[in-house]
């Protein structure tokens, strides 16, 4: 599956989230395999974002913590938008969400849509009585 970096940082923050809840092996399974999977690039996207905020957007403020600079906001807001652009493979199992028992926020929802498939069942036909013509 394709994704952007921000819907990969979105997502993992968002599998974090209901990870923490006690679901079927399976479920628990799917989604400690996504998170895994995530993990590697969401990590790769915050070093990046911490690198750009030491080395080119940010200093220290009195207490010795890193913060970007009001006159550097918009630089840096516009370069980590552009890497939330990069597009990623990887390799994601999809849930049926008509048959995931599972609680989730709206929130997380939105940030997961693209794990959830939501496909209509085949519709089962019925054998039905042919139905009398009146004259």
């Amino acid at each position: 599956m394709e994704l952007k970096l921000s819907q990969v940082v979105l997502g993992y923050r968002a599998l974090q989230n209901i990870g923490v809840e006690r679901m079927p092996i399976k479920l628990a399974y799917t989604i400690q395999r996504n998170m895994r999977i995530l993990s590697q690039d969401f990590r790769d996207y915050e070093n990046k974002r911490v690198d750009l905020i030491k080395t080119k957007y940010g200093e220290r403020d009195g207490q010795g913590n890193w913060q970007v600079t009001p006159a550097k906001g918009d630089d840096f807001a516009a370069e980590m938008e552009t890497l939330g652009e990069t597009i990623v493979s990887l390799d994601i199992r999809v849930l049926d969400i008509n048959t995931t028992p599972i609680a989730i926020t709206p929130n997380d929802m939105n940030a997961l849509d693209w794990m959830f498939t939501d496909v209509p069942k085949e519709p089962v036909e019925e054998d039905k009585p042919a139905r009398k013509r009146h004259e």
